[in-house]
């Protein structure tokens, strides 16, 4: 699991035992719920690669920089 510090985008916590993962359907490790950014309040439960995955998201949609461009982008592409 990528490490994590009190200023993490996502909060880390055990699955309950039984639970799958919402993306591969492995067993699941970790529940995860975002903290903020535009995915504040998504959660789901991960296995140890697909939680990595998810959580590479979360910190993606972070550091991306809103321009004028972007929005142009982004409006161009519906």
């Amino acid at each position: 699991m990528l490490n994590s510090d009190f200023r993490s985008p996502v909060s880390i916590d055990d699955a309950p035992p039984g639970s799958r993962c919402e993306w591969c359907g492995k067993p699941a490790m970790y529940n995860l719920l975002v903290t903020g950014g535009k995915h504040h309040n998504e959660e789901g439960r991960f296995c140890g690669a697909c939680g990595e995955e998810f959580i590479r998201n979360v910190a993606d949609s972070l550091n991306r920089i809103v321009t004028a461009e972007t929005d142009l982008e982004r409006v161009s592409s519906l």
